[in-house]
């Protein structure tokens, strides 16, 4: 309801001057959306005098008359944030609403749009991969350390799991993952003596081993594949000189097709080795050769 001096809140029934204010602070409302459900938010009197004022909507008289309002908005801009950062309850409910505004479906799709409409720009692509390769080139440690790395350990994790799942249907009960092995005086490439395998059965003494790409080659200059290799040497010969069956499976026999899975002479090899209790070192894998 709009009176003379007064109007009345369509969704509460406060009555004021003016609603702009109560509606955007208690129902969440901009003016416009008030308007458009429930009519006029200010009095007719409030509406009149301001209607007369020479600086009523003096934004669309600047605009109509061709003004640059470029320079006001900064300013303003400028003003408001200094003003919400300067309170710590002005940026805690800044903060809450655009957290409540970032949660709708419309922001979202949004932020979406932009996104994919600004990485697919020649010239963002362009300035991106030069950024990625300069900092590569000056940061070679922390790039293998931060990627290089964290991406061959995620490729191995996930075949680790699959054959450890994968034995223990064949042997359950029989083996444990990430067991410690120690022999002092024997593990040289380590001071601790103790070396760490994929999958062991301690009492049946099998370790089998999943080799991912770090084994074979070189994942950039501070890499130490040569150290790995030696590593690996030695826990073969170790572990097969005190009586154990050691399978090692190279990541060329591990597919993320259709959900993941090894091929299946691969497990039959596994299968058939560790059913007769053979000795000795079995590498399974072209990578091998």
């Amino acid at each position: 309801m709009v009176g003379g001096d007064f109007v009345v809140c369509g969704i509460c029934g406060l009555r004021g001057y003016s609603l702009k204010s109560h509606v955007r602070k208690i129902h969440g409302f901009t003016k416009a959306q008030y308007e458009a459900e429930h009519g006029s938010a200010v009095c007719r009197a409030t509406r009149e005098r301001y209607r007369d004022s020479e600086n009523y909507d003096w934004i669309s008289r600047a605009k109509d008359a061709g003004q640059d309002l470029s320079e006001w908005r900064q300013k303003l801009s400028a003003g408001i944030s200094a003003g919400v950062m300067a309170s710590e309850t002005a940026r805690e409910a800044r903060r809450q609403n655009l957290a409540r505004l970032n949660r709708t479906e419309e922001a979202r799709r949004r932020s979406s749009d932009t996104a994919m409409r600004t990485s697919s720009r020649p010239d963002v692509l362009a300035r991106r991969t030069a950024n990625i390769r300069r900092w590569r080139e000056e940061n070679g440690e922390l790039f293998h350390e931060k990627c290089v790395v964290k991406m061959i350990n995620r490729f191995q994790s996930v075949p680790e799991k699959f054959l450890f799942g994968l034995i223990s249907e064949l042997f359950p009960g029989r083996f444990k993952r990430g067991q410690q092995v120690r022999r002092v005086g024997k593990f040289t490439t380590v001071k601790s003596g103790t070396r760490q395998v994929d999958i062991l059965d301690l009492e049946g003494k099998v370790v089998v081993e999943f080799d991912g790409p770090r084994h074979f080659r070189s994942f950039g200059r501070n890499d130490q594949l040569e150290l790995r290799m030696q590593a690996d040497r030695e826990l073969n010969s170790v572990l097969v000189e005190d009586g154990f069956l050691v399978i090692r499976v190279s990541y060329d026999q591990f597919t993320y097709r259709r959900g993941g899975a090894f091929r299946e002479e691969c497990v039959r090899t596994i299968q058939e080795a560790i059913s007769a209790v053979k000795l000795g070192l079995i590498q399974i894998g072209e990578a091998y050769k």
